[in-house]
């Protein structure tokens, strides 16, 4: 992000971090994962704050029919 601030700024970019609702939710064997995401979680929370001229957000898209969720249901 310091690599690229005046370019961000200059071209009005945005920076758009990609979560996951287990940051939210507790998952048996996910803690890596969850701990990743809530990190990125915070780092786009406070770039919002403190870089307020560079659109920043964090989104969750919902579950998908993937091998991580399949292990999830079965749980």
């Amino acid at each position: 992000i310091q690599l690229t601030y005046a370019d961000l700024q200059r071209c009005k970019g945005k920076i758009i971090f990609t979560s996951s609702g287990v940051a939210k939710r507790s998952s048996r064997s996910w803690v890596p994962y969850a701990c990743s995401k809530t990190a990125m979680n915070c780092l786009s929370y406070n770039l919002a704050t403190e870089l307020p001229e560079v659109p920043t957000v964090c989104i969750s898209p919902g579950v998908a029919d993937t091998a991580m969720q399949a292990e999830v249901r079965n749980e």
